[in-house]
């Protein structure tokens, strides 16, 4: 395999991965308003914000969002391009989205 289309599936993977995750973390509020409540962390310290929390975690979330997109890159290989590209889009995804929640998790205040 060409490292053109290497990086070509891990792009697609992270991208895949870090939109799916951008999308929960916004939404994560929603779910848990513990969240957003930022006293439980200290109170008399200053609230950490909520886009630097999302950044440190999608930030963990990109190895395995790039892993997922080329190994789910590499699985079809009968399919076509088409089907190489979105596989690595969805493994991306199902990589990615463990290691959001529960970097969301462990700063929901549970």
């Amino acid at each position: 395999m060409k490292v053109a289309a290497l990086l070509r599936f891990a792009l697609t993977g992270w991208v895949a991965g870090a939109a799916a995750f951008l999308i929960l973390a916004f939404a994560w509020p929603a779910v848990l308003p513990g969240f957003v409540h930022y006293n439980h962390y200290d109170p008399t310290g200053p609230a950490p914000s909520l886009p630097l929390i999302v950044g440190v975690i999608l930030v963990a979330a990109s190895l395995p969002a790039i892993i997922g997109g080329v190994v789910g890159g590499n699985i079809p290989k009968e399919g076509g391009n088409r089907q190489q590209v979105l596989m690595a889009a969805v493994f991306g995804i199902v990589l990615a989205l463990p290691v959001g929640c529960f970097g969301l998790w462990l700063f929901s205040g549970a």
